[in-house]
């Protein structure tokens, strides 16, 4: 039975770094047989997971310390095996930990860690001009000027947890116009110009919560909906209330305390 700890050192601006070696800690107090393993870049992380995911069996476990970037890779890794996946929320947005009822604190998240109770998840499932012509998705596949925000918080030398990507957003804002979509939804084909079209699998989405266990997503099957962002005016909305709603959170007085 192993443990891999995979961390991103870079994630959440260092903290992942500055934070792995007490997490390795309380792993190898629970576990016993833990590898630690500390990624360089992207592709690292991918070719150390494929690794893992070629010699485990069910009795292993892995544990992934970053942000969704890292939650994700892990996800698609152990995807439909019998692996179980923990995560040690530690990036700058963590939605994914969100969305299944983790903890923003790395402690508090750890206590639910060595307890080693597992829980399934719904996964969306990806195909066509994406990584390896396939991917698992958690949380939202979004194209238009929520990728445009992503990227450019990702590419931040400094960072200031959640607030990040609403620093990002204003800048984005201003500058980006509507894109041309043409899509298909169960069948119905429409062509709109939009800010961004996002699809979501649950969890959490410009600071929207729904929960996304198997049991909860199963109810939610019949209720589709969709609400294409087609103006500046509607993401300045939308944002404002997100931004609020960042100030007034637990969740940022918890990485701020730390």
């Amino acid at each position: 039975m192993t443990t891999c700890l995979l961390v991103n050192p870079a994630a959440g601006g260092g903290r992942a770094a500055r934070l792995a070696p007490w997490v390795a800690a309380q792993l190898q107090r629970a576990f016993h047989d833990v590898d630690v393993v500390h990624t360089a870049h992207f592709q690292d992380a991918d070719d150390a997971l494929a690794r893992f995911a070629a010699s485990s069996d069910e009795s292993d476990r892995l544990v992934v310390m970053g942000g969704d970037g890292m939650v994700h890779l892990g996800l698609n890794h152990v995807a439909g095996t019998p692996v179980r996946l923990a995560i040690v929320p530690s990036g700058t947005g963590n939605d994914f930990a969100s969305s299944v009822g983790l903890p923003s604190r790395v402690g508090a998240a750890m206590d639910r860690i060595v307890t080693d109770r597992t829980t399934p998840v719904d996964l969306a499932e990806v195909t066509g001009g994406v990584h390896s012509g396939h991917c698992w998705v958690g949380c939202v596949v979004s194209t238009g000027y929520d990728a445009v925000v992503n990227r450019r918080t990702n590419q931040m030398t400094t960072k200031f947890g959640p607030l990040s990507y609403g620093w990002v957003a204003l800048s984005a804002l201003a500058e980006f116009s509507p894109k041309h979509y043409r899509i298909s939804v169960d069948g119905h084909d429409r062509e709109l110009d939009a800010m961004l079209i996002a699809v979501g699998n649950g969890g959490h989405f410009w600071r929207r919560h729904a929960d996304m266990s198997v049991r909860q997503r199963r109810r939610r099957t019949a209720r589709y909906h969709h609400h294409p962002y087609r103006s500046a005016s509607d993401i300045a909305e939308v944002f404002a209330v997100s931004l609020c709603r960042t100030f007034h959170s637990p969740r940022l007085c918890g990485d701020l305390a730390r």
